[in-house]
């Protein structure tokens, strides 16, 4: 079994951001830049047969830099899992 731990920041300018506009149309502008802070844990294990499995979680706290607000469209909490048979040599099946 292997694991790892990232800890990350992103900057993210440009933003792109929808609004309802005139008649309830969608308006779509650059909105301004994001800084996403967070960190990661991910599990790793092969198994006998040659499959293997990934489990991680990642934390991150989205910030607004216009408003210093936390942005809702972004997820606090984010978990995948994955599963990777191997059935044979040539033949693998793939579960996210």
């Amino acid at each position: 079994m292997k694991a790892g731990i990232t800890i990350f920041q992103n900057n993210i300018k440009e933003v792109i951001a929808s609004e309802t506009g005139q008649n309830a149309t969608k308006v779509y502008r650059n909105s301004g830049e994001l800084k996403i802070q967070g960190a990661e844990i991910e599990f790793f294990s092969r198994l006998r047969n040659g499959s293997n499995f990934t489990i991680n979680y990642t934390y991150q706290y989205p910030v607004d830099q216009v408003t210093k607000r936390r942005v809702a469209e972004v997820p606090i909490h984010k978990a995948n899992a994955s599963f990777n048979f191997r059935h044979s040599r040539n033949v693998n099946i793939y579960e996210a």
